[in-house]
């Protein structure tokens, strides 16, 4: 009766530690992600091959999405450099949005952290 009751103990003990295992490897390890469209797993590993510079993450018809690691004042000169290279031109900085012009139409990318590794920017398209 015991060496049944340690196996089924045993057995149970086994397939909570896969299930942990399983649920660290694929949800609980990463931070809830704001965007639809990707899921987070992807996300994360894009942003952790992004190197130095802001990776396009998402791409639709009204905004394109880039990952970069978190260092803020760094990522906030790259997507300075990246727009002016399209022709904007560089305004000033309003908390986590960056403002530029071109002629008389007006841009705003937009930053956000994620988690405590990255920094998630939206580019509105033309």
């Amino acid at each position: 009766m015991l060496k049944k009751w340690f196996i089924g103990a045993s057995g149970t003990l086994v397939l909570l530690s896969i299930l942990l295992w399983i649920m660290l490897q694929t949800y609980l390890l990463y931070p809830a992600f704001p965007l639809q469209g990707i899921d987070k797993k992807t996300a994360w590993n894009q942003g952790m091959l992004s190197g130095d510079s802001p990776t396009v993450l998402l791409s639709d018809e009204k905004n394109t999405w880039y990952i970069s690691r978190l260092n803020s004042q760094q990522n906030g000169q790259r997507i300075i450099s990246m727009l002016e290279e399209q022709g904007w031109n560089y305004k000033e900085q309003e908390g986590s949005g960056y403002f530029f012009t071109k002629g008389d139409r007006t841009l705003i990318a937009t930053t956000q952290r994620w988690g405590s590794r990255f920094e998630l920017t939206k580019i509105p398209g033309d």
